[in-house]
């Protein structure tokens, strides 16, 4: 009789074990499914532009989100690289299982984790090549006492190998002491000279686009880091995130 229990325990706990497995197969299905389908939506956008920036931005912050802590990425690659004039291995990883890199980490040249340097990389025209980088920012706390998960995003809005444009929704409204979560700060380079000239603050919600004054060829601002000053003719002000995109362009 005890042993008849004992085969029986075993049955229920071995189909409990079985549904788990398949349970979990299905959810990576439904995730890598939900993960391509948004990344198809981006790619039915067309060319990025400033009417469209929005959209493209909320469907790119979506991407990682999707995936990212729920799926286990495979490891595809490492390659040396030099960024800010040090040199480091970049780690490529794959998501969704179809053999190209999603994700890169950057690690010491004895295989350490950099801190914080990690990012989901796409190539938004299919050309081969990456050109929307989307950058791990990390927890910050809101004017809300809320905390949001925040990414910096690297654009090559115009698919020339060199980044244009950062958005990143840290900014803090002035007479506010914490970044509000729905607006994100745009510093671009409309003329594609390698400087930044433009900078835009837009409200998520409404999509109303607010341009900051500079004064003198210079803007200041805060966000949650504190003070910030962005100079008209800095040709250094998109130098990592060009180091970065040609390591993995490469």
């Amino acid at each position: 009789m005890k042993t008849v229990k004992k085969y029986a325990i075993f049955q229920v706990l071995f189909c409990f074990l079985l549904v788990s497995i398949e349970s979990s197969g299905q959810s990576k299905k439904a995730l890598i499914k939900e993960y391509k389908f948004a990344l198809e939506k981006i790619w039915k956008l067309s060319s990025f532009n400033n009417d469209n920036r929005m959209d493209f931005y909320q469907s790119m912050d979506l991407l990682p989100r999707i995936v990212w802590g729920k799926l286990e990425s495979k490891f595809l690659t490492k390659k040396q690289c030099t960024i800010n004039n040090e040199s480091y291995m970049l780690v490529l990883s794959d998501y969704d299982n179809d053999a190209i890199a999603d994700q890169f980490v950057l690690q010491t040249l004895d295989g350490k984790d950099v801190w914080k340097e990690f990012g989901f990389m796409y190539d938004l025209n299919k050309d081969g090549k990456i050109d929307y980088i989307v950058y791990n920012g990390g927890f910050e706390l809101s004017k809300n006492n809320d905390f949001y998960y925040f990414f910096y995003h690297w654009i090559d809005a115009d698919f020339d190998g060199k980044m244009d444009a950062l958005a990143y929704n840290v900014f803090v409204h002035p007479g506010d002491s914490l970044p509000d979560p729905n607006t994100v700060l745009w510093i671009m380079d409309t003329d594609k000279n390698g400087e930044p000239d433009s900078i835009d603050c837009i409200d998520i919600q409404n999509r109303n686009v607010t341009s900051l004054n500079a004064l003198d060829g210079i803007w200041n601002f805060n966000d949650a880091f504190g003070s910030k000053t962005v100079n008209l003719n800095d040709d250094n002000y998109f130098k990592t995130m060009n180091e970065y995109l040609k390591a993995l362009n490469e």
